[in-house]
């Protein structure tokens, strides 16, 4: 009767050590995978462009208006921008949005600003839909108007991704 109490212990020593060198073991096995995770995740961040609008200055004569601004790559490798573009709408449509593309189609290494300018005409903001814009002034439309600005860019798998938004009070 004594071994079979022996042989027991054992055993019941034997499931406790093994579930407890189970548990370490995944325990490790997920902070590994959530290490790894980490760094994949900073590495994506670093790879990827982190592209920035600035705005300069913008002018408009007559019936024709220019967004003056800049491009900069901050990112730590070279990025193909493709396109900017300059969406607006006005306050009182706020959900008909227009938009003028500017193509670029252009590689930008670290750091490296690129000036470009979106010209808008008062054709363009003339809109059937908004029967004020046929009375009004481009610097008139312009005022009654709200924008946003952005670029598109190209990974290194042929992607075309778009950056954040850069909101503009008035267009120019």
């Amino acid at each position: 009767m004594m071994v079979s109490i022996a042989s027991i212990a054992i055993a019941f020593t034997l499931v406790v050590v093994t579930y407890l060198y189970m548990r370490y073991t995944k325990r490790l096995a997920d902070e590994t995978k959530r290490m790894a995770n980490i760094m994949v995740k900073g590495f994506e961040l670093k790879i990827a462009p982190i592209i920035q609008i600035e705005k300069r200055d913008g002018s408009f004569h007559g019936n024709f208006g220019s967004r003056n601004s800049e491009i900069i790559n901050k990112g730590s490798l070279p990025a193909h921008i493709a396109k900017i573009v300059l969406e607006w709408w006005y306050e009182e449509l706020p959900d008909k949005v227009y938009r003028k593309e500017e193509i670029i189609d252009k590689v930008l290494g670290e750091g490296e600003p690129r000036k470009f300018a979106i010209t808008v005409n008062k054709s363009d903001m003339l809109k059937d839909d908004f029967e004020k814009s046929k009375n009004l002034g481009l610097n008139q439309l312009l005022g009654l108007s709200k924008a946003r600005i952005y670029a598109t860019y190209i990974d290194r798998n042929g992607n075309e991704y778009k950056t954040r938004d850069f909101s503009l009070e008035r267009p120019f």
